[in-house]
């Protein structure tokens, strides 16, 4: 399997896009080789921060236009 293909198949299993039986064997090949199952947790944790990093963005762009709004009532 490709790393590209790899990717794929972490992206489906963390997506829960994968059936029971693709599942099971994801889980099989995951306990079988800790490269994969490295793979796997670093994987979440990058989409994890992504996903942290763009509520963060979200964040900010919330409080600013509070601001702004703010600064026009004074």
């Amino acid at each position: 399997m490709s790393d590209n293909q790899l990717i794929e198949q972490i992206e489906r299993y963390l997506n829960g896009d994968m059936t029971k039986a693709e599942r099971a064997a994801f889980e099989t090949l995951r306990g079988e080789n800790p490269d994969v199952n490295t793979k796997v947790t670093e994987h979440k944790h990058f989409t994890n921060l992504i996903k942290q990093y763009g509520e963060r963005l979200e964040l900010e762009q919330r409080l600013n236009a509070i601001h702004d709004e703010m600064m026009c009532i004074l």
